[in-house]
């Protein structure tokens, strides 16, 4: 059996509706890595499409054997779950006016329009933080002496994952705005792919942060090594889930291709620029490099496809860059030979440079919240 312990917290004394919520004490946005069956180097186009439904349905099947393991289970310790309800006592006109999801319960036609016995409202949520919960509750109550004047990372994402679900932007932004510029100063965006960075860019969805959204999606671009984008659970919309994972394969085929077409310019067409009579010596030798280069970074033959699992941009155009060319003496009518300069530096590496120059996040306004523009 499930421990649980129940708590009751008035936020309006006076309040007409009863907010029960029911939570596990379970761990919140964890970044965990994509499990192997889903990471495949020769999937093609087609099959990357289905792979966040793949995804989607394995969390499904995950969490109804979840289920079915706690209906057949006749014994658990304490440990295993905790289970904590924990009723508010709330007004409906301050959940009606700030919140478009408690008003949509609370004056449509279903049962919570409907008062109890008591003559209450009866509200249901589910694993929310409870903590967490009551703060929004206190904001949308107007008890500004109730409400943290900042937060972390952790407990601000947990915010905008509720502030999205109960459509309640406005009644939040001035402490919102206020939580986001304290916690700027004291944990900057991060600069890698990783756990922090996902957590900011579903605080910069929701609450409109232009240059957080651009720069969290830019690096998710430049250093995911996987199809799927781990969005760790949080309610990212699926659309932008979907660009960053497009845009991400598209950048990456963009440096399969510069190598592999190179190599026919190395082959037939390539002159050599500091002396037209080495244009094959140079050529060869620059094939040579570029082919046994690609050959040890994986990406020669087969060409790598789309979505290119196992490869992040990032990683593919600095090993590129950095892929060494030998040095060899053409001769020369003077005494001496001279060291050639023709490189893989100086032939491949520009075009690299340009794609790295070009690449840039997802623009906040293409992705405009319908829900957000109806609610206010």
């Amino acid at each position: 059996m499930a421990q649980s312990s129940h708590e009751r917290v008035v936020i309006d004394k006076n309040g007409d509706t009863l907010i029960t919520l029911t939570s596990r004490d379970d761990s919140f946005a964890i970044w965990d890595p994509l499990r192997d069956e889903f990471s495949s180097p020769k999937s093609s186009g087609n099959e990357w499409k289905s792979k966040r439904t793949l995804e989607n349905e394995r969390v499904l099947a995950n969490k109804v054997a979840s289920e079915e393991d706690e209906s057949n289970a006749t014994t658990e310790t304490p440990e295993e779950i905790l289970e904590t309800t924990i009723v508010y006592q709330v007004s409906s006109k301050h959940l009606e006016t700030a919140s478009g999801k408690f008003r949509s319960e609370l004056t449509g036609p279903w049962s919570e329009n409907v008062k109890g016995e008591d003559g209450l409202f009866h509200l249901t949520a589910e694993n929310w933080d409870p903590d967490v919960f009551k703060i929004l509750l206190n904001i949308l109550h107007l008890r500004n002496r109730q409400v943290p004047k900042s937060t972390n990372l952790d407990t601000l994402t947990k915010i905008a994952v509720l502030v999205d679900y109960y459509r309640c932007w406005e009644a939040v932004e001035t402490w919102t705005t206020l939580w986001i510029d304290i916690l700027k100063k004291k944990e900057l965006v991060p600069t890698t792919y990783c756990g922090e960075l996902i957590l900011w860019m579903q605080i910069a969805w929701v609450f409109e942060l232009d240059e957080e959204f651009e720069k969290t999606t830019a690096i998710a671009v430049r250093q995911s090594d996987t199809a799927v984008i781990r969005d760790m659970d949080l309610p990212i919309p699926p659309a932008i889930l979907d660009a960053l994972e497009l845009r991400r394969y598209q950048v990456i085929d963009s440096i399969m291709s510069i190598c592999h077409d190179w190599i026919p310019k190395f082959c037939d067409e390539y002159n050599c620029p500091e002396d037209s009579d080495s244009s094959f010596a140079c050529g060869s030798v620059l094939l040579g490099a570029l082919t046994r280069g690609m050959h040890r970074l994986g990406c020669l033959s087969p060409k790598p496809e789309i979505p290119f699992d196992g490869h992040s941009f990032h990683t593919i155009s600095k090993a590129v860059k950095e892929l060494p060319t030998p040095e060899w003496w053409s001769e020369t009518r003077s005494r001496y030979s001279n060291s050639h300069e023709c490189s893989l530096k100086d032939t491949v590496g520009p075009d690299i440079d340009a794609v790295v120059a070009n690449i840039r996040g997802l623009n906040l306004c293409d992705f405009r919240d319908r829900a957000k523009e109806l609610d206010q």
